[in-house]
């Protein structure tokens, strides 16, 4: 099994109605708010360069979700599918296989 870790620090809003996540990572369109997974490699000549990237929509995480992950420590994470199917990395739009859940951080 191949798998990754993909980890974004957000901020977390209190904005009524509106999914209140921001900073670096986190962008927005017309379709809400999302982030970009990258997958390349190093080149010697240019340093990183990206092969694929998946955009994964971030409107689906439950405000509940948010709230217990700002009072707590820990993290949300889902599944996300790793392969298109062609049997590169996935690419364009992404939709998590498993719901976001709050993983509580271990010492």
């Amino acid at each position: 099994m191949i798998g990754g870790v993909w980890a974004v620090r957000v901020e977390v809003l209190v904005k009524s109605g509106v999914l209140p996540l921001s900073g670096p990572a986190i962008q927005k369109d017309s379709k809400g708010r999302f982030s970009y997974i990258c997958w390349g490699g190093n080149v010697p000549e240019t340093g990183f360069r990206v092969s694929r990237r998946a955009k994964v929509y971030l409107e689906t995480i439950d405000r509940s979700l948010l709230d217990l992950v700002t009072s707590n420590n820990g993290s949300l994470k889902a599944v996300l599918p790793g392969r298109a199917k062609d049997g590169l990395p996935c690419c364009a739009t992404v939709k998590p296989i498993t719901d976001w859940h709050f993983e509580p951080e271990t010492p």
